[in-house]
């Protein structure tokens, strides 16, 4: 099994500013981009033994304890797919790639949703306000900028924002980066970019726990601002939404009307959106599996009587 491994820096902009501080990023990648772990060093701080502490990614700890809806079957179709094509004696290299075809199509997933993230932020940003735009990908972009049209009166103050909520109190330590945060008057509002094929709990758990950690570095910053001529700079924001934007896609359809998985995924000009979530339910229902990970890295001793 061949793993991969990289850092990288991500500024954590929690001042929505300038970045005041930087985290390591170490991702690695295992089983063709199937399975990823993100781990993220807080350079800025120091834990009891004075070490710089080391926290897990909120995406890494949530599918670490939760399975996709479907993925199970998912997987089993693409097998059922592969030994029913297939022609021939199975061998040893044939059955790995029949088992392994599932991974190719998660690394083309995650390679588009990779592309269109960094369209936008080029878009939002105005790092890149004239991307070379993919006709597969045309049409998200128009429902992006149709998106972006209807909510102008949001000013976008940081894309790819890093993001930490470190509470060694209670042993709760979690980062990550937010696709995106907009702020109107003293609301901010934070957003995800998903091209999966549906929003499912998993996403509104990590929006809570990033919409939980961005408060809270909003609060702490505040209390800890410069004065100038006794002026403090205080963040004058008070309330965080949280929402998930899906880019609408599908499969075309084969001629018995299934799924052809072996073509390109065809966007729709239009995006799904939830609601914005209820910060608090989902960091909760982050923290449960968040413990659950815990509670099973511990060892109960059993005996027999």
């Amino acid at each position: 099994m061949a793993t991969i491994e990289h850092k990288i820096k991500i500024p954590v902009a929690f001042n929505l500013s300038e970045p005041m501080v930087q985290i390591n990023k170490k991702t690695t990648y295992s089983n063709g981009g199937s399975r990823t772990h993100r781990q993220y060093e807080l350079s800025h701080l120091l834990d009891i033994e004075g070490k710089k502490p080391r926290v897990d990614g909120v995406t890494s700890i949530i599918s670490s304890q939760l399975t996709a809806p479907g993925l199970d079957y998912w997987k089993q179709d693409w097998i059922r797919r592969g030994l029913s094509g297939h022609k021939g004696e199975l061998t040893s290299g044939s059955i790995d790639e029949i088992m392994s075809a599932s991974d190719k199509e998660a690394q083309t997933s995650m390679e588009i949703g990779n592309d269109l993230h960094k369209i936008i932020s080029g878009l939002l940003t105005d790092s890149n306000p004239y991307p070379i735009v993919s006709d597969q990908l045309r049409p998200a972009v128009t429902a992006f900028l149709r998106w972006r049209n209807q909510y102008s009166d949001w000013k976008c103050v940081g894309s790819e924002v890093g993001i930490y909520n470190y509470e060694p109190a209670i042993d709760i330590g979690y980062a990550g980066t937010i696709d995106a945060v907009f702020a109107r008057g003293s609301e901010l509002m934070i957003v995800d970019w998903k091209t999966s094929s549906g929003l499912y709990d998993s996403n509104y758990m990590q929006l809570g726990a990033y919409a939980y950690a961005l408060q809270r570095l909003v609060q702490e910053y505040t209390a800890n601002a410069p004065s100038n001529n006794g002026n403090s700079h205080k963040i004058p924001f008070n309330n965080v939404e949280a929402r998930a934007i899906r880019f609408v896609n599908a499969y075309p359809l084969d001629d018995n009307g299934k799924k052809d998985r072996s073509k390109a995924k065809i966007f729709e000009d239009q995006v799904e959106q939830s609601e914005s979530i209820d910060v608090s339910f989902w960091m909760d229902a982050f923290l449960s599996c968040y413990h659950l990970r815990d509670a099973r890295k511990s060892k109960v001793k059993t005996h027999l009587i």
